[in-house]
C-alpha cells in the first residue's frame, strides 16, 4: 500500500508532503516505505512524525501548513485519533491521502467533516463502482471488506445449492466448482 500511495500521489502532481502516523510497527514501516518510495521518485517528505501522547503540533512541525498529508494509522487508537483531527484543524492541505485502516473507518470520517473533503486512500477491497447500486440498501456497502465478505457468504451458498446440501462436509467440494470460470456468473445484486 505504501508504494501504490506513493506512484499514485507523485502521478497526481504531489512533489512534497507531510506524513503523519501511530505508534505501531506496521504504520512505521509503512512510512519508511512510503518515504523511500517517494523520494526515488523525486519527492520529498517534508516531515514524518508520529502521533502519540507527546505530540504536540507546534513542535513537530505541523502548524500552518499548506501542503499535503498522508495520515497512516488506525482511528480506534484515540491517541493517534486525536493527534490526526489537530493537525486538520490548525491546517490547510491541499491533499489528504488516507491508509486503509483510516478510510475504513466512519466515525473518523464524519469527526473530520469537511477537512477530508476531496481526500484519498486504498482500501483492500475488490468493490466496484456499482457495488453499492447493485447490493442496495441491504448493508453498508463500504464498511471494511464488505464486498469480500459478500463474495464469501455468495460462494458458499452457491457451493449448497449445487451440492443440494447444507451439510459442509458435503458442499465444501463444490466451492472450487461455483468460484471458477466456467459456470454462470452471479453478480452482486443477483442472489435471491
Amino acid at each position: 500500500q505504501a508504494l501504490e500511495s506513493a506512484e499514485y500521489l507523485w502521478a497526481k502532481g504531489v512533489s512534497d508532503i507531510y506524513v503523519l502516523h501511530e505508534d505501531e510497527v506496521w504504520a512505521q514501516d509503512f512510512a519508511q516505505a512510503f518515504d523511500s518510495h517517494f523520494t526515488s521518485l523525486g519527492g520529498t517528505v517534508n516531515a514524518v512524525h508520529i502521533g502519540d501522547d507527546t505530540f504536540d503540533t507546534t513542535q513537530a512541525g505541523f502548524e500552518n501548513l499548506n501542503s499535503n498529508l498522508l495520515a497512516i494509522g488506525f482511528p480506534g487508537n484515540t491517541t493517534f485519533k486525536s493527534a490526526f483531527l489537530d493537525v486538520l484543524n490548525i491546517n490547510t492541505f491541499g491533499n489528504i491521502h488516507l491508509s486503509h485502516d483510516m478510510l475504513s473507518d466512519n466515525q473518523i470520517l464524519q469527526d473530520a467533516g469537511t477537512s477530508l473533503e476531496g481526500a484519498t486512500g486504498f482500501k483492500p477491497s475488490s468493490i466496484h463502482d456499482d457495488f453499492s447500486t447493485l447490493v442496495g440498501g441491504s448493508f453498508d456497502p463500504i464498511s471494511p471488506y464488505a464486498a469480500e465478505a459478500y463474495d464469501a457468504v455468495a460462494i458458499m451458498a452457491l457451493a449448497m445449492h449445487s451440492a443440494s446440501s447444507s451439510d459442509p462436509q458435503v458442499y465444501k467440494n463444490h466451492i472450487d466448482n461455483v468460484a471458477n470460470e466456467g459456470g454462470v456468473e452471479i453478480h452482486p445484486g443477483q442472489l435471491q
